[in-house]
């Protein structure tokens, strides 16, 4: 999918990694990009992050972090669980994450505009915005992705997704897989390690294969 720019710059893109992933974080990120950077991004080829190998992700992060403004907000699963369990829904955990990067960066930046992928119905991420940054304006649309500053995000939280997973992974002794399908070799071999007393500390204890 080409980035594109639906939307007028300088704007805030967030984007989210590890919603579906069983084991490892939820990691929530948003770059600020401007005119001048949007086409330095697309030059290094910028793009959703769904779209690019892992081995290409951490360079490319690293070199948008270097280059952009940007925050990162990464729930490990015991602080997710925690979070999960105080909230109505993933999507209402979501939007407050998105929410909390949005909020950080428009104080970095000053930027009071910002696009993020519409994983909810819109009145999930704009009610909680309303609440508690009424002076931006946020946009929501399906494959957001497709814009550069939404696609940048969506890097950076990838990456640091990966960069959790495999510290945790090594943490445990056991490399973890991504996703929430291929799991119950790895999920045998969790609870054989650590109990299921301690299956918070590495999963997302409200997924279906947890039960």
């Amino acid at each position: 999918m080409a980035v594109t720019d639906a939307w007028p710059l300088p704007l805030i893109g967030v984007d989210e990694s590890g919603k579906g992933d069983f084991f490892g974080p939820l990691v929530t990120a948003a770059v600020y990009v401007t005119p001048d950077t949007a086409q330095a991004l697309r030059d290094r080829g910028v793009m959703d992050s769904k779209q690019l190998r892992d081995t290409h992700i951490a360079p490319l992060a690293d070199w948008i972090q270097t280059h952009c403004p940007h925050t990162v907000c990464s729930l490990l699963p015991d602080h997710y669980n925690q979070r999960y369990a105080q909230t109505p829904n993933l999507n209402s955990l979501l939007a407050s994450c998105h929410i909390d990067v949005i909020a950080h960066m428009n104080q970095l930046t000053g930027c009071t505009v910002a696009l993020s992928d519409q994983f909810a119905k819109p009145a999930v991420l704009q009610t909680l915005g309303t609440e508690r940054i009424p002076h931006v304006t946020i946009h929501q649309a399906t494959r957001a992705e497709s814009n550069i500053a939404v696609a940048a995000a969506s890097i950076v939280a990838r990456a640091r997704f990966i960069a959790d997973l495999n510290q945790l992974s090594t943490t445990i002794g056991i490399a973890l897989p991504k996703g929430a399908t291929h799991i119950q070799a790895a999920y045998d071999c969790v609870l054989k390690i650590l109990g299921r007393d301690r299956l918070h500390t590495v999963a997302k204890t409200h997924f279906k294969c947890a039960k």
